[in-house]
């Protein structure tokens, strides 16, 4: 489930496009991990999951309605009293990374304006919606709240300031020079390291999928050693990565799901045309990026449900 840095940008664009300058109507946390705002923007209605699951992390418009508690969360209740009523200024995607950065203008206790940040890191296990001021970079508080038994490095706690998630080293694609990739890869890797690793790896925002269909797209198997490319060889992953680059500074996204072609299960998603899955999988299209996450996660979602009631289900037998 590659939502990379790739799919981050998509869908960052597909929610400016939409709800910029929209009003927070109403606000709901039907899941402990899960939040759904209410959003009125241009005469029309939208609904905004953003989910911080550890299995099934996201964001995006959604069509489904879920059972909401009698009392509403904690995290909920802060989340109305500080952005419900505000006006959505800005929705950005830090640098490359999995992190959706919107900014909202509502006002304080005082009835003063302030700018408060909902800041939606996509992180597998480590992923958090966090609710900072923007002037003051202090947390409001969090989803997930974060201790120094967990972490020494980032405490997620009220009134702690804000800190970005640790540097993994990477490398920026957008600034990225042929120079620098090459001297990367001599540097930081050993020359059996497939390249396909190499890339998702060393470029920031790359899933080892999208690793794969650059390599795929350069005519070479992604599990060839660094050692045994040629000049040749390289200069067809650069060329690769630069056309793949292109169409997502232009924003040429074309979401799609792939299904087995025996049991027509989905295998994967992207917002990118994979030309590596397209002999074994058949294609879905979707009509957007928000519509093919809500079809992928719905599917994985009842596989998962059916999973575990045929594991409740043999151990009632069993015992």
């Amino acid at each position: 489930m590659p939502f990379d840095g790739i799919v981050v940008s998509a869908i960052a664009s597909e929610l400016s496009n939409h709800i910029t300058n929209g009003k927070i109507e109403k606000i709901y946390q039907p899941e402990t991990d899960e939040v759904h705002m209410l959003i009125r923007c241009g005469g029309k209605n939208y609904k905004l999951l953003i989910s911080a699951s550890s299995s099934h992390p996201r964001i995006h418009f959604t069509a489904m309605n879920k059972e909401n508690p009698e009392t509403p969360p904690m995290f909920c209740m802060l989340m109305r009293k500080h952005i419900q009523g505000g006006k959505i200024l800005n929705i950005q995607q830090k640098e490359f990374e999995r992190i959706i950065i919107i900014d909202i203008e509502s006002f304080d206790e005082l009835g003063h304006p302030a700018i408060k940040q909902l800041i939606v890191e996509i992180m597998g296990k480590h992923s958090n919606i966090i609710l900072i001021d923007k002037d003051q970079k202090k947390i409001i508080d969090a989803i997930k709240r974060i201790h120094s038994d967990l972490s020494r490095y980032r405490e997620i706690l009220p009134g702690k300031q804000y800190i970005d998630p640790p540097d993994q080293n990477k490398k920026n694609p957008f600034a990225l020079k042929q120079t620098d990739w090459t001297t990367t890869l001599v540097k930081d890797f050993t020359p059996a390291t497939p390249i396909y690793k190499a890339l998702y790896t060393s470029l920031q925002g790359f899933s080892p999928l999208a690793a794969r269909e650059i390599c795929y797209r350069a005519g070479i198997d992604g599990d060839t050693p660094i050692a045994h490319l040629s000049e040749e060889n390289h200069h067809l992953i650069w060329k690769a990565i630069q056309e793949l680059i292109r169409n997502i500074e232009n924003g040429e996204f074309t979401p799609n799901i792939f299904l087995s072609k025996k049991e027509q299960t989905v295998v994967d998603f992207h917002c990118i045309p994979l030309r590596s899955l397209e002999s074994i999988c058949d294609i879905s299209p979707a009509e957007s990026i928000s519509q093919m996450l809500e079809s992928f996660y719905w599917e994985k979602d009842q596989s998962n449900r059916i999973k575990q009631q045929s594991i409740d289900l043999s151990k009632f037998v069993t015992q």
